[in-house]
């Protein structure tokens, strides 16, 4: 009888000690279970490693002083803004143009530094107009829009002619940022586009003349400073060096017929020379702006019953502006012809 008292006791204590290890073992899978670390994943709250603000927003926005800048068309920046993802908005268009001025520059390496190592605030050392020359070719005319080019100004620049002319063009600039210095990598700085120029972009165009740059305004491009309601190239603050004036306080845009044909004050212009009667005309109903002259008018065209200033020659320091009242991309040749007035 105690012998099987001893045998059910063991027996008990066998399954209470095999239940407690089962429930240890239990507690321990689910203990494993609670500490497992999930995997990363788009809308974590965390911004991991293989996440930018383009392919995940929702976890790497960017504040609001700041601009996606993931997969950016620019090819000399992109390594660079990809590494950022967000980057300040002041500072990315400042790298743009910077890029932009750098990649067109003649022998200018367009990935200067390795990638993700661009410098913060423009360090790039560019070259200078005489090795640009050298590296470029004598007669290469590097050229750029500062602003947006209308469609026929674009196509002019980018066809046949201006490439056996040895103009080169391949981007327009932006006037939110235009480090001043970088603007002597170019022969040519067409004005186009974009009425409001910042100060900043004012001073630097200005200058770019007087140390004897030259430049071609159209329209009414950089007319507005950041103040509003009021219009024209003088400020106190940052004149642009454009030889003409508003007429009145606005803007003000006149319609020229389909047909009409510049006249020639100065027919001995170099610009003016060789050309045809169809050289001079345009091909399709435009406008012009109304301006009067402060320097020497060279061609006129006939609106609203009288003739209006067309194109305008000016000195401002050692450069020269010459000022189209019109589309000049509306007489290509006469545009080209402009240009090489310029350099020659």
């Amino acid at each position: 009888m105690d012998k099987r008292i001893v045998l059910v006791a063991v027996i008990v204590v066998a399954v209470i000690i095999g239940v407690a290890a089962m429930i240890m073992m239990l507690q321990g899978q689910k203990t494993a279970v609670k500490t497992e670390t999930p995997a990363p994943f788009c809308g974590d709250n965390t911004c991991n490693s293989d996440e930018n603000c383009k392919t995940c927003q929702i976890d790497c926005n960017c504040s609001s002083d700041e601009t996606c800048m993931v997969g950016f068309e620019y090819e000399e920046i992109v390594d660079y803004m990809d590494s950022k993802g967000c980057i300040n908005t002041d500072t990315a268009w400042e790298k743009i143009n910077t890029s932009r001025l750098l990649t067109l520059a003649g022998g200018v390496n367009t990935a200067p530094n390795t990638p993700g190592s661009l410098p913060s605030n423009g360090d790039e050392t560019p070259q200078s107009s005489a090795s640009n020359a050298a590296t470029t070719g004598p007669t290469e005319i590097n050229v750029t829009v500062l602003g947006v080019p209308s469609q026929a100004v674009a196509e002019t620049l980018y066809g046949t002619e201006a490439k056996l002319r040895d103009i080169n063009y391949a981007i327009n600039l932006l006037p939110t940022y235009v480090p001043g210095e970088l603007l002597k990598n170019y022969q040519v700085v067409i004005l186009q586009g974009d009425p409001s120029f910042d100060l900043h972009t004012r001073a630097a165009v200005t200058e770019y003349v007087k140390d004897g740059g030259r430049m071609i305004v159209v329209g009414d491009a950089g007319v507005r400073s950041p103040y509003p309601n009021v219009a024209g190239w003088e400020w106190p603050s940052g004149d642009i060096p454009v030889p003409a004036k508003i007429l009145g306080e606005f803007v003000g845009f006149i319609d020229v017929a389909y047909g009409s044909e510049l006249t020639w004050i100065n027919t001995t212009h170099p610009i003016a020379v060789g050309l045809t009667p169809a050289d001079a005309t345009m091909d399709m109903p435009t406008q012009i702006v109304g301006v009067t002259s402060k320097g020497q008018v060279v061609a006129s065209v006939e609106a609203i019953g009288s003739a209006m200033p067309a194109i305008i020659e000016g000195n401002t320091g050692a450069g020269k502006v010459i000022y189209f009242a019109y589309d000049p991309g509306q007489t290509p040749k006469i545009f080209l012809a402009a240009i090489e007035y310029l350099v020659g």
